[in-house]
């Protein structure tokens, strides 16, 4: 997929920092390996993730709970992101200060795999 290897790029441009490009990456991996909306995916919690996928994901407006699972590629990387994250309990995808990364911050993350 084009998207996954232009946010795969983000992995070693120069002037970044490694756990920016990382996070970039993933966002743009699992999302697109999974099929999840924006919504869902900025919603993922760490206690969510089973190994193989994520559990208890609140679809169509909060009134469905489903299993995701994930691709290989989507696993590669987020599992490496987790690594770099730690185990800490909260929101997978954060802002640099920890807190929930909102639909403004996505697009941020958008617009630099476009470049």
């Amino acid at each position: 997929m084009r998207n996954v290897s232009a946010a795969r790029a983000l992995l070693t441009s120069p002037g970044r920092d490694v756990n920016q490009g990382v996070g970039d990456y993933t966002i743009i991996a699992v999302l697109l390996e999974t099929g999840l909306r924006i919504s869902e995916l900025l919603g993922l919690d760490l206690d969510q993730w089973n190994g193989q996928g994520f559990t208890r994901v609140r679809i169509k407006g909060n009134r469905k709970l489903k299993t995701v699972p994930i691709t290989a590629e989507g696993r590669k990387a987020l599992e490496a992101w987790l690594k770099e994250r730690g185990d800490k309990l909260g929101p997978i995808f954060t802002t640099s200060h920890g807190h929930w990364l909102g639909r403004k911050q996505f697009y941020e993350v958008v617009k630099r795999v476009e470049r």
